[in-house]
Parts: C-alpha cells; structure tokens; sequence
C-alpha cells in the first residue's frame, strides 16, 4: 500500500474497535502515526502495539 500518510499523526476518537479500529489499521498501514482514545479502557489496550504499517 502506498505510504499517502508518511509523516503524519493521527488521532483517532473511539479507535478501540468498529470502525474507529478500522480507521486507525488503515491509518497504520498508509504510513501514519497513530495515536488511538476510547472510552473503552481494556480495548485501548488491546490496541496498544495491535498493528503497524505493512
């Protein structure tokens, strides 16, 4: 996949599952730094180091 987002950082509201953990993969996987919040404690953990760029 093309690195469209390289050198940039992202947030991204409600990143800890559904869409919003979607979002952020594909962010991840365009060249992005991603930086996820919910409100869903346990599944920010789970997505603390879940993905990186391919």
């Amino acid at each position: 996949m093309a690195q469209q987002l390289a050198d940039k950082i992202t947030l991204v509201t409600g990143g800890a599952s559904g869409i919003g953990r979607a979002t952020a993969v594909l962010f991840a996987q365009s060249g992005a730094q991603v930086t996820v919040a919910d409100i869903d404690a346990a599944g920010n953990e789970t997505v603390d180091g879940g993905f990186t760029a391919q």
